[in-house]
């Protein structure tokens, strides 16, 4: 995925020379097997002193939203950001959502930013930070890869795909998508204790393996969650969802060759609005607390073959 990338080499000591309104730090990627130091850029949310970065470690707290970057400017760019290239590669990373409870969402995904309008210009959309995804959130479509949104109950992982584009303009996007999530696969795979396949108390590492098949085209959607000698898989080859099966995949493989944004995002809201992510098992009375961390490391990205987290 982030073979194909082209972005500026960032030394350790560029990235903390960054004097930025918007750079919070620099994360240390494997790609292809050698390690690069990327600008972090931070949209709205807390403030940037309550975000850590140490190597291949970053760790930030609820109600905030960060890109990857290419560079290091004093606002938001359309051009700033790292392009990830996913297709028939390997995205894996340890996550650590521990204090992640019912009503929470600890998500990182991808999106083809930077949006455009109608016209097909750069938008720099609600937030000013030339945000879109399925949903419209930002006010722009585009297609989105939910690699995970999780709490220490529920785990899933959805692809977006979008309506034929005009120019680079989405008209629209399916924001229910197509996914996959744990607690739906399996009761006991997922969750804060021993008895779980995967125990959401302690780390876990995940993997996301995009497979093309002889056409070049995106057939099937591998997740891997692994703690110690546990396993738990997810396979999605669109047969999850009534929406056209590997067509639905086969909609996304543009966009995957094309260049994604990585996105990592931690919010949350009342129990009653965040349903659709963990009830059940959760009771949609419990709602996501504020001061509340989660870290994410060891981010690698390499072909199927080889690629893991460790």
């Amino acid at each position: 995925q982030w073979l194909l990338l082209c972005f500026a080499l960032v030394t350790p000591s560029l990235a903390g020379e960054c004097q930025s309104r918007v750079i919070a730090g620099s994360v240390d990627v494997e790609i292809n097997g050698q390690t690069q130091s990327l600008y972090v850029a931070q949209s709205g949310g807390v403030t940037q002193d309550h975000s850590r970065f140490q190597g291949n470690n970053f760790t930030f707290r609820h109600n905030s939203r960060f890109y990857f970057a290419d560079k290091c400017v004093d606002g938001f760019e359309p051009s700033m950001f790292t392009q990830f290239y996913f297709l028939n590669k390997t995205l894996s990373y340890t996550i650590d959502l521990s204090q992640a409870g019912c009503g929470c969402n600890v998500a990182l995904y991808a999106v083809q930013m930077p949006g455009y309008d109608s016209s097909n210009q750069p938008d720099p959309s609600n937030a000013n930070d030339y945000y879109c995804d399925a949903n419209k959130v930002g006010g722009n479509y585009c297609p989105e890869m939910d690699v995970m949104e999780a709490n220490t109950m529920a785990f899933q992982t959805t692809p977006h795909a979008c309506n034929a584009s005009s120019g680079h303009f989405f008209p629209y996007c399916d924001g229910g998508g197509c996914g996959m999530r744990t607690y739906r696969t399996s009761l006991g795979a997922y969750g804060p204790g021993d008895t779980y396949t995967i125990d959401t108390r302690k780390p876990f590492e995940t993997a996301l393996h995009f497979h093309a098949g002889d056409q070049g085209q995106l057939v099937q959607i591998d997740t891997v969650l692994t703690q110690g000698n546990a396993t738990f898989a997810m396979i999605n080859n669109g047969s999850s969802c009534n929406k056209g099966g590997d067509e639905y995949l086969a909609r996304m493989t543009d966009t995957l060759r094309h260049g994604m944004v990585a996105v990592f995002s931690f919010w949350g809201d009342a129990g009653s609005q965040m349903k659709w992510l963990d009830v059940p098992p959760c009771d949609e009375s419990i709602s996501c607390p504020d001061d509340i961390y989660a870290s994410i490391s060891n981010i690698k990205v390499g072909n199927i073959a080889t690629a893991k987290a460790t």
